[in-house]
């Protein structure tokens, strides 16, 4: 063998292995790129299929509550078993369900014994033992709880949502809706793909007796699919198996995998929903490029052959350019391999950011429903609430005023009643503030006493371990401020100070000094000026920078789930801000935490004189007031209370009979005072009915609630005066005066 055709073998054999390694990498590379495709549509399939099922099961959730605590009629009639009653009370809410949703399939009312007691799909079929069919009940009989999960019946699978239901603190039995599983298998076929299907066990699905969607036989599985004979072709499956096969089906390949799950009310794995995604034309994509690469290659080794052979002399200059071009070729790949890199990193970390933030959305969201129920629940007690403390506080005043004199002991005890009652009041003003039923009113007012009485109320609930200091300067000058919700801010302040001491007790530190910002000492972006400062400090845990930087952001919490709403220190930012104020929170860990808050100086010479009210009852002069009270006590307290001022009253419980009576009597009544919240007739309608009939007559409504929307109506009912309860005798006095004049 001469030199020549050795030099053209080794330039063949050095130019065979690089085309070799470049064709090995390209392959590698590509494969590479489609399995990390097919993981990101994994990842999506279940990021997807976990909100759908949220997306389509929550709102059910949801208006359950909503039917088994607020639906009165419903209630009342499930509880004394009037199954009639029962669905006409339900029909028409079981209607908007089933119109909204076609896979909305049943809602039935069952019995603590596990009993049917009505269903509303099947009104005719009941009282059947349901306690060893659907095991669900068992468990929300026993817990009295909502529970919710996947349940395999008769008709086929379901999502089944049960709520316990009680009438007057008593445990009546349950409520349960059923929605049919398609309804997530057809939202996850619009979003993921068409080629989906459920597999479960043979035992699990023997109890099915009607359905009318296909299912096939496959090994220990059925599956539940209108694309049956696709995932046919797997090889026996597992409902609880996440390994992923690759089948080809019709000329198409397709890759399946089962990593969305269904579970039983117990978080145990009942069925999988199998999808099937089609991967033909990337494997088509892949196989071309192969082919590319491995013609180009063989062109290439032909061509440079045939030119070493006929052209031994140009043999270095062109070695050189291959060389050359293979390593640009190299550059170019790596290039590529580095983008679709970058490309595949930033659509992860864009995935996981929306996660995250979904995840946050709907926390949020939960929290503001939660405080949403709060203030319902807040604004519909109120009334009832200041109804019982009109007669509490009125009955001890009257008392009070017919004591003989030598019964000064008798005098302090139904003064700590009218005080306990006075707290009370303000209360419910709190509770409806909080929950944004009412706004409230500032005033002038010194803060010692509002913290002395926090620190009083404390001290009896937190623990001895725990000691509380107090430096209160009580000459310090008056704010503009609500007394209320200043009391909400310190006991706020003091209970996370006692949490943040709970394990190891500590000293709970309380000051309140009266200071003077300049330009140079000024805290907090303070106006320069007189300023209250007051400190609440704790020697408790303190916090990381990390945190102290979030507590004022509403749901915010370190606290346990169910410990906390993340709202206490939210709360208390908007009660100093709204009061023209500033707070500021300092803390080392392990160490303690320090809230300081400054309200501006009110100074006592800037208060409106008008402020000041007259303390003495103004008396009628003996004018006709027609009472119109369903509560019974509340009616006796007005007939002794409007008598002492010096009036006439006719009293009446019953609003219609109230109107009727009125319109033969009109002309002997001087003016009205009505209840807002009353059966039959509101007060709000009774007004409107008499100013019908008597446009001139002047009327006063009374209620323990009110709000702004409260107040437009009473102004476009041309209502005079409204009447805020637990009543006030020397306001009420005025009031009735203006009233009738």
């Amino acid at each position: 063998m001469n030199i020549r055709t050795k030099a053209i073998i080794l330039v063949l054999f050095l130019i065979t292995c690089m085309t070799g390694a470049y064709l090995s990498i390209s392959i590698k590379h590509q494969h590479q790129d489609l399995e990390n495709k097919i993981l990101t549509k994994k990842k999506s399939a279940l990021f997807l299929a976990e909100m759908l099922q949220e997306q389509a099961f929550s709102n059910y959730r949801t208006r359950i509550v909503s039917l088994a605590t607020t639906k009165q009629r419903v209630i009342e009639a499930f509880a004394k078993r009037d199954r009639v009653s029962l669905q006409q009370s339900v029909a028409g809410f079981y209607n908007v369900l089933k119109k909204e949703n076609p896979h909305f399939r049943n809602m039935q009312f069952n019995l603590p014994d596990g009993t049917a007691f009505l269903r509303m799909h099947f009104s005719e079929f009941h009282g059947d033992d349901l306690s060893n069919v659907r095991p669900i009940l068992n468990h929300v009989h026993r817990v009295q709880e909502q529970t919710s999960g996947y349940e395999i019946g008769r008709s086929g699978l379901f999502y089944r949502v049960v709520h316990p239901m009680f009438y007057q603190g008593k445990y009546i039995g349950s409520i349960g809706f059923g929605i049919k599983f398609e309804q997530l298998l057809e939202l996850l076929q619009k979003q993921i793909s068409p080629h989906l299907a459920l597999v479960t066990s043979t035992s699990n699905w023997q109890k099915v007796t009607h359905f009318d969607s296909p299912v096939i036989q496959h090994g220990p599985n059925v599956i539940i699919s209108h694309n049956g004979e696709l995932f046919s072709a797997l090889p026996p499956l597992s409902n609880t198996g996440t390994e992923d096969e690759r089948i080809r089906f019709n000329e198409r390949d397709f890759l399946v995998f089962s990593n969305i799950t269904l579970n039983t009310y117990k978080t145990e794995p009942l069925a999988k929903i199998f999808v099937a995604l089609d991967i033909t034309d990337d494997l088509k994509s892949l196989n071309r490029f192969i082919t590319q690469i491995v013609l180009l290659t063989l062109s290439l080794l032909t061509l440079t052959a045939l030119i070493l052979h006929f052209s031994f002399d140009k043999l270095l200059n062109t070695i050189i350019n291959l060389n050359s071009s293979l390593a640009q070729a190299n550059e170019e790949l790596e290039e590529r391999v580095l983008e679709r890199t970058a490309e595949l990193a930033e659509s992860n970390l864009a995935l996981k950011k929306e996660m995250e933030e979904r995840q946050r959305i709907e926390s949020d969201l939960r929290q503001m429903e939660k405080m949403q129920a709060i203030g319902t629940l807040a604004s519909g007690i109120a009334h009832d609430f200041n109804n019982i403390l009109t007669a509490i506080l009125g009955y001890t005043q009257l008392t009070m005023q017919k004591l003989p004199p030598d019964r000064d002991d008798l005098s302090l005890h139904l003064g700590k009643v009218e005080k306990a009652g006075m707290r009370a009041k303000d209360l419910v003003a709190q509770i409806l503030a909080f929950s944004r039923q009412v706004e409230h009113k500032s005033k002038v007012i010194r803060l010692h006493p509002v913290i002395l009485e926090a620190l009083k109320l404390l001290r009896a609930t937190i623990p001895a371990n725990i000691n509380i200091v107090q430096n209160i300067d009580t000459e310090c000058c008056p704010t503009l401020a609500d007394p209320s919700q200043i009391h909400q801010v310190m006991m706020n302040l003091c209970i996370n100070a006692y949490h943040a001491m709970l394990d190891d007790g500590g000293q709970l530190i309380v000051s309140l000094s009266q200071t003077e910002m300049t330009e140079e000492n000024c805290l907090l972006n303070a106006v320069p000026g007189s300023y209250l400062k007051l400190e609440v400090s704790d020697t408790g845990c303190g916090m990381e920078n990390k945190i102290l930087e979030r507590i004022f952001e509403p749901y915010f919490t370190t606290k346990d789930t169910g410990n906390g709403t993340g709202l206490g220190l939210a709360v208390v930012h908007g009660i100093v801000t709204n009061a023209n104020g500033h707070i500021m929170a300092q803390s080392t860990f392990g160490q303690g935490t320090t809230f300081t808050l400054l309200f501006p100086c009110y100074l006592e010479d800037d208060i409106d004189k008008e402020q000041v009210t007259n303390d003495r009852v103004a008396m009628g002069k003996g004018e006709h007031l027609l009472v119109v009270e369903d509560e019974k006590e509340v009616m006796l307290y007005w007939e002794i209370l409007l008598e002492e001022m010096g009036y006439q009253v006719t009293i009446m419980e019953d609003s219609t009979a109230a109107y009727q009576w009125l319109t033969e009597h009109v002309t002997d009544i001087d003016a009205v005072i009505t209840d807002m919240s009353m059966p039959k007739m509101t007060g709000l309608e009774l007004s409107k009915k008499i100013k019908e009939i008597a446009p001139s007559m002047p009327i006063a409504l009374c209620s323990g609630f009110s709000n702004s929307e409260l107040q437009k109506k009473v102004a476009a009912y041309g209502i005079e005066s409204f009447i805020k309860k637990p009543l006030n005798k020397i306001h009420l006095s005025h009031t009735l005066r203006s009233l009738l004049s």
